[in-house]
């Protein structure tokens, strides 16, 4: 799967007081090193689009898509979006002052809590962030296909739901919040994944998506080879 990630030169930054990296690299440096990396440079190119009329000066306001960006290009794998918080514009480099400066009205970032249970939407942008994470919901997709449709939980479903759900990065999406405002049929794959996968048929009252997942056929063997086959591509593929 090639993405490509097309941004302007540009440099980010966010005067903030989360997670301190120290990094006195040149903006430019920390972008590129973003863009080499397959999640950075995916939160980097979406943070971009979020937050052009912001970085641009035709808005004055972080909206809430620019903070959910801004969040998810923070938390990127690897340290390397967070290094984007110090790092350095070129000397003489107004333009990359004057967005820095831009901003720092992303106020509410500040008080992102990592272990709150976020919207789903964001919930999505931060496992998109991590390549590991940003693969495994890919397989989810692939091999969800029926489940998504309401109508099966196929064992090869079920398999990449424990795949996704193994992930660090993706704890966010099991207690996450379906507002309405997402980009997919949030509510109806959570309704669905609980009385297709986890066999619950009450209506679901809790935001937590996995309490266990029960399997229908012997598929320990499959699973355990998808699962080494996966993690093994997925590191070839970042080498």
């Amino acid at each position: 799967m090639y993405i490509s990630v097309s941004i302007v030169p540009f440099v980010a930054v966010v005067m903030l007081s989360v997670l301190p990296v120290c990094s006195q690299d040149y903006c430019d440096t920390v972008k590129n090193k973003c863009i080499a990396n397959l999640g950075c440079g995916m939160a980097l190119h979406t943070f971009y689009i979020a937050c052009s009329s912001l970085l641009s000066g035709e808005s004055a306001e972080c909206s809430s898509q620019c903070e959910k960006a801004l969040i998810s290009l923070v938390w990127a794998e690897d340290t390397v979006g967070k290094q984007f918080i110090n790092c350095n514009c070129s000397e003489g480099d107004k333009h990359c002052e004057d967005q820095k400066l831009r901003i720092e009205v992303c106020e509410n970032v500040r008080k992102f809590n990592k272990s709150a249970i976020v919207k789903c939407s964001l919930a999505k942008w931060l496992c998109e962030a991590d390549t590991e994470c940003l693969f495994a919901l890919k397989f989810f997709e692939d091999h969800c296909s029926g489940l998504i449709r309401g109508e099966k939980c196929t064992p090869s479903c079920n398999n990449s739901l424990t795949i996704l759900y193994q992930l660090q990065s993706a704890q966010k999406i099991m207690t996450c919040e379906c507002d309405g405002t997402e980009d997919f049929k949030c509510m109806k794959i959570r309704r669905y994944t609980e009385r297709l996968c986890f066999f619950k048929e009450d209506d679901i009252q809790t935001n937590a998506f996995s309490e266990g997942i029960r399997y229908s056929t012997p598929c320990g063997i499959v699973f355990i080879t998808e699962v080494l086959c996966f993690i093994l591509f997925i590191r070839c593929f970042s080498w």
